[in-house]
Order: structure tokens, then C-alpha cells, then sequence
């Protein structure tokens, strides 16, 4: 779908040195947007994945 919702998303989610808190509450945003539909479910799955990356990094 690739809309501004899941650029800004992925933009943050990009972000190296992400503490604990900021990881929370951007996962927690993200559980809203899939829940009212500004990102799907595909988007989401992306987006934990590229956050669980960031954080072993």
C-alpha cells in the first residue's frame, strides 16, 4: 500500500539507537494504525520485523 501512515512508520522504525520507550510506544501506534486500517496487516508484519532488526543492531 505503501502510504504516508506506513512511510512515517518506517521512517522512525529506521532509526538507530531507539530506546525501549520509543519502541513501545511506536509498536503501540502501530497497533492502532492496523487496527483502524491505515496500515494492513502485510505493512505491520514489516514493520515489527525491521524494529526487531533495529534493536539487535
Amino acid at each position: 500500500m505503501n502510504n504516508i501512515t506506513y512511510r512515517a512508520c518506517k521512517k522512525l522504525a529506521e532509526q538507530e539507537n531507539m530506546t525501549e520507550k520509543q519502541k513501545d510506544e511506536l509498536l503501540s501506534s502501530m497497533d492502532l494504525f492496523v487496527l483502524s486500517k491505515r496500515i494492513s496487516q502485510d505493512e505491520y508484519k514489516e514493520l515489527c520485523t525491521l524494529i526487531e532488526t533495529q534493536a539487535k543492531a
